[in-house]
C-alpha cells in the first residue's frame, strides 16, 4: 500500500472518529513507521493495537489488524477515544495512556510531538 493510500486512510478515519488527522498521522509515524503489516508482540496494526488488552472489547480480527489499514485505524482510534474520554478531555493524558498504559512510563507523547514536527515542520498543538 502506498504513503498516499495510508495518509488518505488516515484522513478518512481521522473524520469519521472526530480526531486531528496530523495527530494520527504523527501517531502512525511513531508507532509502525507507516507499516501497516507492523507486529511487536501483541500489538498488530498500523496504530499497534494490543490485541490482547482490547481484542475482546473490540472484536479484533489479529489478521485484519495487519491487512486492512482502515480497520486497523478504526480500531486504534476507538482506543484512543476511550482514553480520551477517560481522561476527560485531556489530549496528552489520552496519548500518554494510549503509548505507554497503566504500567510504565516514557516519553509516547514527547515522540507523537516530535514526529509532528518532522512531518509538518511546525510544533503540534496536540488536538482532538
Amino acid at each position: 500500500m502506498t504513503r498516499f493510500l495510508i495518509l488518505c486512510a488516515i484522513y478518512w478515519q481521522s473524520a469519521m472518529h472526530g480526531v486531528d488527522p496530523q495527530l494520527v498521522t504523527a501517531m502512525v509515524a511513531v508507532e509502525s513507521q507507516f507499516d501497516p503489516a507492523a507486529v511487536a508482540g501483541n500489538c498488530r496494526g498500523i496504530l499497534q493495537v494490543d490485541c490482547r488488552v482490547w481484542g475482546r472489547v473490540l472484536n479484533i480480527d489479529k489478521e485484519r489488524m495487519t491487512t486492512d489499514v482502515n480497520y486497523a485505524l478504526c480500531k486504534g482510534l476507538c482506543v484512543l477515544r476511550y482514553y480520551y474520554n477517560l481522561r476527560h478531555g485531556d489530549i496528552e493524558k489520552a496519548l500518554n495512556l494510549y503509548g505507554n498504559g497503566y504500567k510504565y512510563k516514557s516519553d509516547y507523547v514527547g515522540k507523537v510531538r516530535r514526529a509532528y514536527k518532522k512531518l509538518y515542520g511546525r510544533a503540534s498543538c496536540l488536538t482532538w
